[in-house]
């Protein structure tokens, strides 16, 4: 806002002085003189009156000196309702000049106060020499201070169109918003604060599965891992150096060889793709891999062999996801499906030892016929660590069925499996 007229104004009665009358000071020596002339009774009783009156005196010309220079350096706001400032005037002076010419009735609330306050340009500008600034016909149309401020303390009337509005708002802000996940016809209206899960359809997901523990398998004798215990049959008629198994099952065989089967825990990852159908209902795919191995150690203490045995397989897992509580940080929900998976390469290596030392080694090809089939059901817990980014956790039970069995693994020894699932999850 444009202060040049306040700013001079201001200069000019910046070290501005009241004049003190030259015989004051003689006045008041008189009078002490008629006073201390006084009998000492009457001088006694006098005394404090006397002071009295000259600091009352002293108070009201500090009151009147005060309130005049208030008065000068007061009308700081009072020209910006001027006509020739009202381009620079604040929006609210102007709106409230607007609403003073609305209501013509509240000017002669107020009618002594305005008449000293229009005034005092006047006289600053006689007094000081400023060029008169305010013309003299627009000086009665000058607000008040307590005009304007009873004038912003009353309420700006509405229409009735904005009244409609207004209570509607109002309504509005009555209305309860459920929790995400109550029941009840309202319970599909969400909070602000929620974001609505329906905008991200997709989510794409890393993962990583820990199955059950190792299975261990003992008994004594010899044996192979996919055909079983051998007999004694098997060895009748074998001579020695037939081959390195013929020699390490004819030097065990009067005495007390055992076999130990180890089937390790599965190792499975992959990435899946889900695709929300609604609030509640997901389907979820992608591709999995599968790690199955298997140790075999058969033999006596010096004469014995090592068996080795590892099958990769890819798999396409199908499931149905359902999500039955979820806020904005937390999601929380159950699922059921099934795995496809398909062996699509498998490798044995066989290590013989006599003496304790190797002596040979055998590597063979294997495959599991057809598919492997499981079946999966269980839970999971989300925490959105951002809008679109999530860790989770997903513990069930898997039901393996596997047609071809002439290969053995964890599925063939062990087919009801717990295992959990951990991840993150990527959603937009």
């Amino acid at each position: 806002m444009d202060d040049k007229w306040s700013d001079q104004l201001r200069q000019k009665l910046q070290h501005h002085e009241e004049t003190v009358p030259d015989d004051l000071w003689n006045r008041i020596e008189c009078r002490l003189e008629e006073v201390s002339k006084q009998p000492a009774a009457e001088k006694k009783t006098k005394h404090r009156p006397l002071y009295a009156a000259l600091w009352s005196g002293a108070a009201a010309a500090c009151a009147l000196l005060a309130l005049w220079l208030g008065g000068e350096y007061g009308p700081k706001e009072i020209p910006a309702g001027a006509p020739h400032l009202t381009a620079e005037m604040p929006k609210t002076i102007a709106r409230n000049a607007d609403s003073k010419a609305e209501t013509p009735e509240q000017e002669t609330e107020a009618p002594e106060q305005e008449a000293p306050i229009a005034a005092a340009p006047d006289r600053i500008h006689h007094e000081q020499g400023l060029p008169e600034t305010v013309p003299a016909t627009t000086k009665e149309e000058l607000p008040t201070a307590e005009t304007a401020v009873k004038e912003e303390e009353q309420p700006a009337t509405e229409s009735p169109a904005q009244e409609e509005e207004t209570a509607t708002v109002r309504e509005l802000d009555r209305i309860h918003y459920p929790k995400s996940g109550s029941s009840g016809k309202s319970g599909s209206i969400q909070p602000d604060h929620q974001p609505a899960r329906t905008a991200q359809r997709w989510a794409l997901a890393m993962a990583a599965t820990q199955g059950i523990p190792q299975s261990q398998l003992n008994y004594g004798g010899q044996g192979d891992i996919n055909k079983g215990k051998f007999h004694t049959a098997t060895i009748n008629g074998s001579t020695w150096g037939e081959s390195h198994l013929t020699d390490i099952l004819l030097y065990n065989k009067n005495g007390t060889p055992e076999t130990d089967i180890n089937h390790h825990q599965p190792i499975t990852g992959g990435v899946k793709f889900q695709y929300r159908l609604n609030d509640v209902w997901s389907l979820e795919s992608g591709l999995t891999y599968t790690l199955l191995r298997s140790e075999l150690r058969s033999g006596g203490n010096s004469y014995f062999y090592k068996t080795d045995q590892r099958l990769h397989l890819l798999g396409i897992p199908i499931k149905v996801n359902y999500t039955f509580w979820q806020n904005r940080h937390w999601q929380t929900y159950a699922q059921a499906g099934m795995l496809f998976e398909k062996d699509i390469a498998g490798k044995e290596t066989t290590d013989y030892y006599k003496e304790k030392q190797k002596v040979s080694s055998d590597r063979n090809d294997i495959r599991i016929q057809g598919l492997q089939y499981t079946a999966l059901c269980g839970a999971g817990i989300q925490f959105n660590c951002t809008r679109h980014l999530g860790i989770y956790a997903e513990p069930g039970l898997a039901w393996h069925i596997v047609p071809d069995k002439s290969i053995q693994t964890i599925y063939t020894d062990k087919p009801l499996n717990f295992n959990i699932e951990l991840g993150m999850r990527l959603s937009w």
